[in-house]
């Protein structure tokens, strides 16, 4: 989710989440279809609540076979977890390792 900007994202998918418009099911890369992945090459992201009304966050893997995938819409979905976010200063950090023949994920 993120803002919602007018002719940049599809209206369809424009939410209101605490008086503010957002864009639902936006497709953030990691790897680019095509894309060669060092090994040992680690990326990292930090999640926080989108609402004060939620006490979790929902991360997903997805893939895509388009090169460039705009919205979630046109993916495949791997494996999503519900991570515990009562805590509103609490983060989460999502760790993903490409250092094996597996992609492994630390939180």
């Amino acid at each position: 989710i993120e803002d919602f900007v007018e002719g940049k994202h599809n209206p369809d998918l424009k939410i209101v989440i605490d008086g503010k418009e957002k864009c639902d099911k936006v497709f953030r890369e990691i790897i680019c279809k095509g894309d060669t992945v060092k090994v040992g090459m680690v990326d990292t992201r930090r999640y926080r609540r989108g609402s004060e009304k939620d006490n979790y966050v929902c991360i997903k893997v997805i893939r895509s076979d388009n090169k460039h995938p705009e919205y979630t819409t046109d993916a495949l979905l791997l494996k999503d977890w519900l991570v515990d976010l009562s805590d509103p200063n609490k983060e989460i950090i999502l760790q993903m390792d490409f250092s094996g023949t597996r992609i492994h994920f630390k939180t």
